[in-house]
């Protein structure tokens, strides 16, 4: 079953500063919606990496773009960084 808009409303919720282009996007989504209530908003933050992770440990949800379904799986601390070089057994 979908999760309507007036359900997300009514949760805390994270968003994108004011002067952002999902900012827009978030108002524009929920436009119906907010001629009847006013969503709380829990958070203003500028990265979705801030916004997912003060959402897991704040409670709260986001509506972030459709890219970043890989933080779900995997966080970007968990990655390997291509530009630390890897010592070599002999430096062992």
């Amino acid at each position: 079953m979908p999760v309507t808009r007036e359900a997300i409303a009514r949760l805390p919720i994270v968003i994108y500063p004011k002067n952002y282009f999902m900012n827009k996007t978030f108002h524009a989504y929920f436009a119906p919606v907010l001629e009847k209530e006013t969503p709380v908003i829990s958070a203003r933050l500028s990265t979705p990496y801030a916004m997912v992770y003060y959402c897991q440990q704040n409670g709260a949800g986001a509506l972030l773009p459709e890219r970043l379904p890989h933080l779900q799986e995997e966080q970007p601390q968990d990655r390997p960084n291509p530009r630390l070089r890897q010592p070599r057994l002999a430096e062992l």
